[in-house]
């Protein structure tokens, strides 16, 4: 029921964009790509710097060792939560 509220939505808005929640919201500069953009957008943007690559491998380092977790050691909610709170305590350190 819900994707028909949300497709329902998009049809409505893709035929008058000023239907949209938030059409009259303003987007700040550098916030989103500009349409003309297509493609190219991805060459625009700025290399990740080592911080960025170091969250990012801990962030993916932490999916594998949940998906390890839930399948070879029959993790429950408490163990993923601690995963998750040390995963976030981990990337607060490195961003600092």
């Amino acid at each position: 029921m819900g994707i028909h509220h949300v497709w329902s939505y998009a049809k409505r808005v893709r035929e008058n964009p000023s239907k949209s929640l938030v059409a009259d919201v303003a987007v700040p500069d550098g916030a989103a790509i500009p349409a003309d953009q297509g493609s190219s957008a991805p060459a625009n943007m700025a290399p990740m710097t080592r911080v960025e690559k170091a969250i990012m491998s801990t962030l993916g380092a932490g999916m594998a060792l949940l998906i390890y977790g839930m399948t070879m050691l029959k993790w429950g909610l408490f163990e993923m939560q601690g995963l998750f709170a040390g995963l976030t305590l981990a990337m607060a350190a490195m961003a600092e």
